[in-house]
């Protein structure tokens, strides 16, 4: 792979809305003006997985940024002039209930940002970035893990491809699954809210 090219998956399914399916994925890469090509025909993810497997434990490498907007506290054009004032590389693409009314949620810009980033190949890296962008940005606060995917865009509505690449974040190291192992052993860290502590 070429140093300036990223790298998305695509699930190998149709276009099925049932993300059980979408667990087996096929690797592009090329240019980062490529994506556009892609992201509005089939199921797609930001993450490289080892074998091609989607989950967390497998995660390899992402070379894009990937954020979701919902619910409407973010338009595309907040959108659009964050990406220039970062001077970023960057796509918009509008989501299938763009403007339509979800969930008994109103019609509003329903889209997502995806942006050319320099290349990650550490898990705690990745989400602790992700954790980051979504603290400062309205965005969906569960696209952050390991393991994420996304349904089909439904049109690439704005582009830049003159910004800046995207720089990851450092995990600090108490935040890294090292140290956690270290610190609760073989107990997953959201598992200690079930134990209780005795005086």
């Amino acid at each position: 792979m070429n140093v300036a090219d990223i790298a998305v998956s695509f699930s190998r399914e149709a276009a099925s809305f049932d993300a059980s399916k979408h667990f087996k994925f096929l690797v592009a890469h090329g240019p980062f003006e490529n994506i556009q090509n892609f992201i509005s025909k089939k199921p797609w993810s930001p993450i490289v997985w080892a074998n091609g497997y989607r989950a967390k434990k497998n995660f390899v490498s992402s070379s894009v940024i990937s954020l979701d907007f919902d619910d409407g506290d973010w338009t595309v054009q907040d959108a659009i002039d964050w990406v220039v004032s970062a001077n970023l590389s960057a796509i918009v693409a509008t989501s299938r209930n763009h403007q339509l009314p979800k969930n008994g949620k109103p019609a509003v810009d329903r889209f997502r940002l995806v942006i050319d980033a320099e290349l990650c190949t550490s898990l705690d890296d990745f989400e602790y970035t992700m954790r980051t962008y979504m603290e400062s940005i309205p965005c969906d606060k569960a696209c952050k893990d390991g393991g994420r995917f996304y349904f089909a865009c439904r049109e690439v509505v704005w582009t830049k491809f003159d910004g800046q690449k995207a720089r990851w974040l450092t995990c600090p190291f108490e935040e890294t699954q090292e140290a956690k192992e270290l610190a609760y052993g073989s107990v997953d860290p959201e598992d200690m809210r079930n134990l209780v502590t005795l005086p």
